[in-house]
């Protein structure tokens, strides 16, 4: 086999025949006890020397496609890069050269598919930050109207036409007001008043036995002065039912069940 391995003349797809009248003159050749036994050495060192040639070839490839990918990259391309005008522009470069038309034009296609996905990917990021910068602008506007109901600059007969001017030069208002998407200054304004008007509906029968309980009803002279005292004098009354309450430990509660 050495002297197999040394015979550079060799090629793959070469002949038994074409072997024995280079190496026939060669001692180590003879040694080998039959043709057979020849002829069998002959095909496996060509079986290995086809792998190799396979493999290096296969590295050579590999490594011309690398340095074509490079070049690409070095090149600045767009993902609407014409490979026409590339080709040209490449034309002269070693590594452009190394490989051949359809290898270079697959190469330069899988290079304009990774732009474009990492241009989609850019967007897309692009997309999401815009999104969580609108959300805190949302929220930051929610927290602003969420004061004023708190205040009592919002109740459940304020309008939007009134309300706008009070916050119109805000910056949480102006920030909303530039979203490109998600709820307006007016849908997130109008949730307020939606909540209040819920919670309106849940105190009304409480505010009428209230005020039922204190003996005040409305009339043409009722003031709304009058209508608080009434509610805070229940309150009040309300208050001390539960202190004396818990300072008894609900005994009150049992008498008056019993």
């Amino acid at each position: 086999m050495a002297l197999l391995e040394g015979a550079a003349e060799l090629e793959p797809g070469d002949s038994f025949d074409r072997a024995s009248r280079l190496l026939n003159h060669d001692g180590r050749w003879k040694e080998v006890e039959s043709e057979a036994l020849r002829r069998e050495l002959f095909k496996d060192h060509m079986e290995a020397l086809k792998r190799r040639r396979v493999e290096a070839e296969k590295r050579k490839q590999e490594g011309a496609v690398a340095s074509f990918k490079e070049l690409l990259q070095r090149s600045a391309l767009k993902p609407s890069s014409s490979w026409r005008k590339v080709a040209a522009k490449l034309q002269d470069e070693e590594a452009y050269e190394a490989l051949d038309r359809l290898t270079r034009l697959e190469v330069f296609q899988a290079h304009i598919r990774q732009l474009e996905e990492e241009e989609r990917q850019a967007k897309e990021r692009e997309k999401e930050a815009l999104r969580r910068k609108e959300r805190k602008n949302r929220d930051a506007f929610r927290v602003l109207l969420t004061r004023h109901r708190d205040e009592g600059s919002i109740t459940v007969h304020s309008r939007w036409k009134a309300y706008v001017p009070l916050v119109e030069e805000v910056a949480e208002y102006q920030a909303v007001k530039k979203n490109a998407s998600g709820s307006r200054p007016k849908e997130l304004f109008e949730d307020i008043i939606l909540e209040l008007e819920e919670e309106w509906e849940k105190a009304r029968p409480l505010l009428k036995d209230a005020l039922r309980a204190a003996g005040w009803s409305a009339t043409a002279d009722s003031s709304y002065e009058g209508y608080l005292e009434a509610l805070a004098g229940q309150q009040q009354k309300q208050q001390q039912l539960q202190d004396g309450d818990a300072a008894d430990g609900g005994e009150g509660v049992k008498e008056a069940a019993a």
